[in-house]
């Protein structure tokens, strides 16, 4: 992520060289899909607790998406681009529980709503586009 935080101010990925603002960024999360299929990683339990309950190790990969997101839309903000950038967020597998047919996306959102601890936000920082 701070490769792509140094490229929104203009520089190359290190930093080292001021090269201007790229007109696309692509990002790869695979850590929720992993958590979603491990059954333990790192003394935490992977999958699903319940029925649309995630496990502590998909609250934490979350969690980190959600970091991540957040931190990118807020270096947006921070450097003025939020007028002229669109943010797509996109999921490549998109595995789910074993529910009724529904699309992953409000799936993983209604398991993510279900499982955060009252006072938490549900979801990412509010985005400034």
């Amino acid at each position: 992520m701070k490769a792509v935080l140094n490229e929104i101010d203009g520089y190359d990925h290190s930093r080292s060289h001021k090269v201007g603002t790229p007109a696309i960024f692509g990002l790869n999360f695979q850590g929720v899909s992993t958590a979603q299929k491990l059954p333990a990683s790192d003394g935490l339990a992977g999958g699903y607790t319940a029925k649309n309950v995630p496990g502590p190790l998909l609250v934490k990969n979350l969690d980190f998406v959600n970091t991540e997101i957040g931190a990118l839309t807020s270096e947006i903000g921070k450097r003025h681009l939020s007028g002229s950038t669109t943010v797509i967020l996109s999921a490549k597998h998109g595995e789910s529980p074993p529910t009724p047919p529904r699309s992953p996306a409000s799936t993983t959102a209604r398991c993510w709503t279900a499982s955060t601890p009252p006072g938490r936000s549900s979801t990412p920082a509010p985005p400034t586009w």
